[in-house]
């Protein structure tokens, strides 16, 4: 039971990332310059 709650958090951790970068790589296209 500890082990998949490891993985899960481990799978939410990087899903949040991924977003982080996109919101970040989206921000950077819309910004000129």
């Amino acid at each position: 039971m500890g082990g998949d709650k490891l993985i899960e958090r481990h799978h939410l951790e990087s899903c949040l990332i991924r977003a982080g970068f996109l919101q970040h790589e989206t921000s950077e296209s819309k910004t000129p310059g």
